[in-house]
């Protein structure tokens, strides 16, 4: 599966840096990174494509790699939401995404300072 992200990540690779970005290729139920190493971890529309026996794993791998002080930012389309049924004949993701929604439920009183914000 990670091979599928090979294009994308050469493709950020070739494009000039911004900064001082890395990319890192890897999974989000192993992230490859020591305990508190950064200040936020982001699942941006992408909690739902992890594999259904990994998310709670892949969250509380976030969890780990956050400082104590840090946030974990999770935005995660509703299978309600505007545009859903434009997309769902083709793309029907809303066992997905309701699978995502309960286990981060599920999982919110083995991550600290969690709270839900629907929008």
């Amino acid at each position: 599966m990670i091979g599928m992200w090979r294009g994308p990540v050469k493709k950020a690779r070739s494009i000039p840096a911004q900064g001082d970005e890395v990319y890192i290729e890897g999974f989000g139920q192993n992230i490859p990174f020591d305990d508190n190493s950064f200040n936020g971890v982001i699942f941006f529309n992408s909690l739902h494509h992890i594999l259904p026996d990994h998310i709670k794993t892949a969250l509380l791998d976030a969890s780990r790699v956050v400082n104590p002080e840090g946030l974990i930012y999770i935005a995660e389309p509703l299978a309600s939401a505007a545009g859903f049924e434009l997309h769902a004949p083709m793309d029907d993701q809303t066992a997905g995404r309701a699978l995502a929604l309960k286990v981060q439920q599920e999982t919110a009183e083995a991550m600290s300072r969690m709270f839900e914000v629907t929008y």
